[in-house]
């Protein structure tokens, strides 16, 4: 039976606390369980309600602490088990001496999500002040998957840095591009300065090797719509090929 039963019989309102608990230097109210099945203080309602409601001026509104077990558990059935806002601060902030800061796991869906409606911000972001990635994924097939306008896009400041940089250490391609169509490329690079759209450099190999399977197509086909000495040509040992065709293999 219960120790203590509160009941609001302020009728017909019924506005009132069952049981209120006040104090000047301590707990409010203050509920201790020995059981492993139950909690120190249960709450329940079956009207629509919260179960549980905490408020803070400027304080914490629930301060949860646990030794080794878990500070808060929440489970629900088909809604969301846990409801974080602010206007102004954190809808949820988590940190981590040791462990992990925030982890997401679903069997059926996202493992994280987040969605931003600004023009200026991410649906993710994340920061990294110790010299480590900002980001790392890893999957059986896919590390990371863009998909957008531009399905990936990487800034660098450095100029001795990529914007994007892609490395294999299995002997396979660095980086690769892929498109099905008739007049784009299925890599692209442009420089509005005066460097190199695209440069390839090699310690023991071919530099740029181009490969054509039609029998109306070059392998490498070069040309200059500038409207210089050379409209159309290939520079190959400080000298200019203008308007051939290099069968040659060099």
């Amino acid at each position: 039976m219960p120790s203590v039963i509160g009941t609001d019989d302020d009728k017909p309102r019924r506005k009132g606390f069952g049981v209120k608990g006040t104090s000047a230097g301590g707990d409010g109210v203050l509920g201790i369980s020995t059981s492993k099945a139950h909690s120190g203080v249960s709450a329940v309602n079956d009207s629509g309600g919260s179960a549980v409601a905490a408020r803070s001026t400027t304080g914490t509104a629930v301060g949860a602490n646990s030794n080794s077990g878990v500070a808060v558990f929440a489970n629900a059935n088909s809604g969301a088990a846990v409801i974080a806002q602010s206007q102004t601060g954190h809808g949820i902030f988590a940190s981590s001496n040791q462990n992990v800061g925030v982890e997401g796991v679903s069997n059926g869906q996202d493992g994280v999500r987040g969605t931003s409606s600004s023009p200026d911000h991410a649906g993710v972001s994340a920061n990294n002040t110790g010299g480590g990635p900002g980001v790392t994924g890893a999957g059986i097939n896919v590390g990371v998957f863009g998909d957008g306008k531009n399905g990936v896009h990487g800034h660098s400041v450095s100029p001795t840095d990529s914007g994007v940089w892609g490395e294999n250490t299995g002997a396979g391609y660095g980086v690769s591009g892929s498109t099905n169509s008739g007049a784009a490329a299925g890599v692209w690079g442009d420089n509005p300065g005066t460097g190199p759209g695209v440069r390839g450099t090699s310690a023991g190999g071919n530099g740029v090797i181009g490969v054509s399977s039609s029998k109306t197509h070059a392998g490498v086909r070069a040309i200059n719509d500038s409207g210089g000495g050379v409209p159309n040509g290939v520079r190959h040992l400080g000298k200019w090929f203008a308007g051939r065709t290099l069968r040659r293999r060099y």
